[in-house]
């Protein structure tokens, strides 16, 4: 199954759809996710290590002064 980004409609193995927003569920590709750190993730293992992955819209409502990585680039 091909998942689609929520926010630019790419999909497939050249979208990296890998995670959902944290606060809306919607899949988000590496372009198009914006990574929030948060120490509650600090001790997971895994290779996404400690940030919580959201849409824009959902960065704007619940974290407006964070700052944030947007595919992987400081913003």
């Amino acid at each position: 199954m091909d998942w689609q980004c929520a926010e630019c409609n790419a999909r497939g193995a050249d979208a990296k759809v890998e995670v959902v927003c944290h606060h809306c569920g919607k899949p988000l590709c590496f372009t198009d996710r914006v990574e929030i750190p948060d120490d509650a993730f600090s001790d997971e293992p895994g290779p996404l290590g400690r940030f919580a992955f959201h849409c824009r819209e959902c960065r704007q409502r619940h974290h407006p002064g964070a700052t944030v990585r947007v595919g992987g680039t400081a913003e």
